[in-house]
Parts: C-alpha cells; structure tokens; sequence
C-alpha cells in the first residue's frame, strides 16, 4: 500500500512538472488535431495534447495495479486461511479424529485430501518445534502416559481413540469413577465397562459389587471374575447359593473349571452348600455331572455317587467309575490323579 501511495504521488508530480515546463516554453500555442476520414477535428493547447494522454495511461495503469492487488491480496488471504485449516487437518489427525475442513485452492485440495486419509501417531521421542501443535502433542503424550485429562479439555467424539484411551485412563486411576461407569452401562463401551468391572472387583467390597450386579450384563470373564473375588470374601457378605447358581448356570465353564472352583469354594460354603449347589447344577444342565460327582466322592457321599454311576451308560463317568472299583479292591488314590485338571 505505501509503494502505491509513493507511485501516486511521484506520478502527479512529474505530470505536473511536465505540464508547467510546456506551459512555460510554448504558452499560447495550440494544435488541432484532424482526423478527416472520421470527420474528427479537435483543438488544445500543446501541453494538454502532453498530459491529457499521460494522464489517461496514469488512471489505467492505477486500474491495474488496484485489480491485481486486489486480487492478490485475496489470493494471499486464501493461501493464509488454507494453510491454517492444514493446520487444523494435521491437529485432528494427530488425535485420530475425522477432518472434514474444506479448502480453496486446488494445490491444497489436493495435500488436504491426502492429510485427511493420514493415519499419524507419536512416538514417545516425537519433537515438536511448532506452537501450533504443542498443545495438541502434549494432551496425546499424557493421554498415551496413562495420565486422564478432563474431557471439557479434549473436546473429541466419543468414538475417538484417544477419547476412549483417556476413560480408560480415568478407570485405571479412580475407582469411584468406575463404579459410576456401571451404573451407567449402556452409556459406555464393552471394553469399557469390563476395564471398570475389573477395577471395582480388584478394590471394592463384596457389598458395593453386589449393589451393581443386578443392572449389569455380566460376559462369562465378567462372571468369573465376580466368583474368584466372592471366595476370597468373608462368607457374610458372599454370595448366596441362588446367586451363585445363577450365574454360574449363565457363564460357559468346563467341569474342569468347575472342580477347581468347587475346591476354592470350601472356603466360604459349607458342605452341604456346596453339594446343594453342585446338585442343582448337574440337574439343570448333565454336561456338569462330572462336576457334580466329584463334589460327592470329594465329601464321601460314596453311596449317592453310586446311585448315580449305577443308572449311567457304560462307556459315561469311566474315570469316576474307575476309582471306585479301585477302593472296593483296597487301592487308594486320589481322584485329582485320575481326573487331569
């Protein structure tokens, strides 16, 4: 703009001293000018003849330079407010979220489209030189730390990777949090809401785990989970048999599993507990049978194994079958060798 002005005003002053210098040398004289083909006669003075048509190449030269700096200069605002939004692309990018911004010049169109297909991470040694993405790359390397930063601070949708990364993060250090996480279930992700349960199992009571169960749906690692700590729970506050029935019946165990959790379960059932629930079991579902028997034999409940062996088919319960022939013919051994857990 201050070239243009200098150009202005070095322009007026050399037309006026053109002007006076011929006004001065040939005062009074004047020029016609006839164009008899076209009928055209005019008459002025010799210096207006001068000036008039360096005037008139000064206007249009203006025009000029006022069209192409103008157009320039929304050229040059287009290229600023692209590179800005280029900028705004690598940000989303670099936290895994869409970007839909839309550019004006075809050269970054075309860099822009391709940004957008990006997939770009940080390393833990990424360096950083620009202030336009500190932030951004602080906020990443916390979240990938383990850190939780308030969601108001994040601004991302929920499917984001780094959205869903910085709840876990938040799971992984509060516990409250999580509890709040299965109240509300169906607000979160399944990922989630197992990362959550497995935290309140880890460090809250058996009383506060059972408030949540009933709004919950437990997965067959969830329900598991959910027995091992209720064995090492004091039997006050355990589980009862129809619970334990019930979720057991909904989790997919082998008999494997479950003689193995039959003989942790000594801790906090009673015998007759134990074999109730065994009983119930076997009589929902044969395929626990198995289980079911060990319990018997395990509490010497010889004659009620008997009865069922008896009414079994041959080639069913060999191994159960097995040790009983051997104890009837003075050989002792432990069932846990004869069934491989």
């Amino acid at each position: 703009m201050l070239g243009i002005k200098k150009y202005i005003g070095a322009s007026v002053l050399l037309l006026a001293l053109i002007a006076g210098y011929l006004m001065y040398i040939d005062l009074n004289n004047e020029f016609t000018l006839k164009i008899p083909q076209i009928y055209f006669e005019y008459t002025m003075p010799v210096y207006a003849w001068v000036v008039v048509p360096a005037i008139i190449l000064f206007i249009f030269t203006l025009l000029h330079m006022f069209y192409y700096g103008t157009k320039n200069y929304f050229a040059k605002r287009a290229t600023i407010k692209d590179i800005n939004t280029l900028k705004n692309i690598v940000k989303k990018r670099l936290l895994k979220e869409k970007a839909n911004d839309l550019l004006s010049t075809k050269d970054f169109k075309d860099l822009g489209e391709i940004l957008k297909e990006l997939e770009i991470d940080i390393s833990e040694n990424f360096v950083y030189f620009s202030k336009d993405f500190d932030e951004v790359v602080k906020k990443i390397k916390s979240i990938k730390a383990g850190n939780y930063i308030p969601l108001k601070d994040l601004k991302l949708s929920s499917d984001n990777y780094y959205y869903n990364l910085n709840l876990k993060n938040r799971v992984n250090k509060d516990s409250n949090f999580a509890v709040e996480v299965l109240k509300s279930g169906t607000k979160y992700s399944k990922e989630l809401i197992e990362l959550a349960f497995d935290k309140v199992i880890e460090e809250k009571s058996m009383t506060t785990i059972k408030k949540l169960l009933p709004d919950l749906n437990l997965s067959d690692s969830m329900i598991k989970k959910l027995l091992e700590k209720n064995i090492a729970t004091n039997k006050e506050f355990a589980l009862s048999n129809e619970e334990l029935l019930k979720y057991i019946k909904q989790a997919n165990y082998t008999n494997k599993e479950l003689i193995k959790l039959a003989k942790e379960f000594k801790n906090t059932l009673s015998p007759d507990q134990l074999i109730k629930l065994y009983e119930e079991l076997s009589a929902n579902d044969e395929k626990y049978t198995c289980a079911y028997l060990y319990v018997l034999i395990d509490f010497q409940m010889i004659d009620k194994a008997k009865d069922i062996l008896a009414n079994s088919q041959p080639n069913e319960y060999r191994v159960f079958k097995a040790f009983l022939d051997l104890r009837v013919a003075g050989k002792h051994y432990s069932l846990d060798d004869l069934i491989k857990l």
